[in-house]
């Protein structure tokens, strides 16, 4: 993976208007804040591996939905009770994967709580700190991350050292690339096997494409 700072990762807002996503903004703002500095790579490193603890739903589960978000997009926040509905109604036949798109020029704050997710995650409460980012989306600081996290009853020591690893931020990456690879465009956007859905769609749209999904041959 090429230094965040090399090239410019172009995407669109979540009111749909072209913004210029810059790394080496995000990468700055993380550096302005954790003091820290992440060497530029000498090769490119190979994609971090896939973790459980950003999906919920059986493994084994005829549809998947992956949701390409941003933890300080109002309409991503709208959507997560609306998953909520969709896990309880079809609790063997969907998983949910949760795929990081922070859309930096818009939000500059999303990064480093796209990490706090992470660093929860490695301590087995990502989607309790997911909740908890959503549900405080203007309030991502570095302190309330860490007040979040002591909330959770996580070890605050371990949780501040993820949000310097250079590990967690190589994941938030790469999904970020992976969703310019499939032309994600806005926040939320779904994937419901691998049908491209945008926007915080309300419930009975989900059930459509879900039941759709459903009796369409095997994937």
């Amino acid at each position: 993976m090429a230094h965040a700072g090399d090239r410019r990762l172009k995407a669109v807002g979540i009111y749909g208007q072209p913004v210029i996503f810059r790394w080496v903004i995000a990468i700055v703002f993380v550096l302005a804040n954790l003091d820290v500095v992440f060497a530029a790579p000498a090769a490119k490193p190979s994609v971090p591996a896939p973790v459980a603890y950003t999906s919920r739903g059986p493994a084994n589960a005829p549809v998947l939905i992956e949701e390409f978000s941003d933890f300080q997009c109002p309409f991503c926040a709208r959507s997560v009770a609306t998953i909520e509905q969709v896990l309880k109604n079809y609790p063997k036949q969907v998983k949910v994967v949760f795929r990081h798109f922070p859309v930096a020029e818009s939000h500059p704050n999303a990064l480093l709580a796209h990490m706090a997710s992470e660093a929860a995650g490695r301590q087995g409460r990502f989607w309790e700190m997911h909740d908890l980012l959503f549900a405080n989306l203007r309030r991502v600081s570095r302190p309330d991350l860490v007040g979040y996290a002591r909330q959770l009853g996580l070890d605050v020591t371990a949780f501040e050292a993820g949000l310097k690893d250079r590990a967690l931020f190589n994941r938030v990456e790469a999904d970020y690339e992976e969703g310019l690879t499939r032309q994600v465009r806005a926040t939320p956007t779904f994937f419901i096997n691998g049908r491209k859905v945008e926007g915080a769609i309300p419930y009975a749209l989900f059930k459509k494409e879900i039941d759709a999904a459903l009796i369409a041959p095997s994937r």
